[in-house]
């Protein structure tokens, strides 16, 4: 594993935004579309910025988010779906992309078939 050592929050956002953008337009390249997982926190928050403000063609990039709290309304200010579109969608109006947001509902069996669902439509 390469450690990178940044002088500020900010290079290191910007350096990871960019490394993120090469991998992603390097798989677009050569697959014709990304799947791309986006982790949450208040860490990314300057990440994400900056990715979206990339030379990426996110018509073909599909986000999947880490993961959600079961039952959880996307309105609640510690769902991840929120972060995500606060972070993503609404941060750049320009950007058309696909997030899928996985509605998490009990019982956990319903949450597993969704997942497995996702993973054979993108694999």
């Amino acid at each position: 594993m390469k450690v990178e050592i940044n002088e500020s929050m900010i290079k290191m956002a910007k350096s990871a935004a960019g490394k993120g953008a090469d991998l992603i337009r390097s798989t677009i390249s050569a697959k014709g579309h990304a799947n791309i997982l986006i982790v949450t926190g208040a860490s990314q928050i300057e990440m994400l910025g900056y990715l979206t403000n990339e030379d990426i063609d996110w018509s073909v990039v599909t986000c999947f988010h880490m993961d959600e709290y079961i039952d959880m309304p996307a309105t609640h200010n510690a769902s991840f779906r929120k972060y995500l579109r606060t972070c993503l969608l609404d941060h750049q109006q320009r950007l058309e992309f696909q997030i899928d947001l996985i509605i998490i509902k009990t019982p956990a069996i319903s949450s597993s078939t969704r997942c497995l669902a996702l993973q054979q439509k993108h694999v």
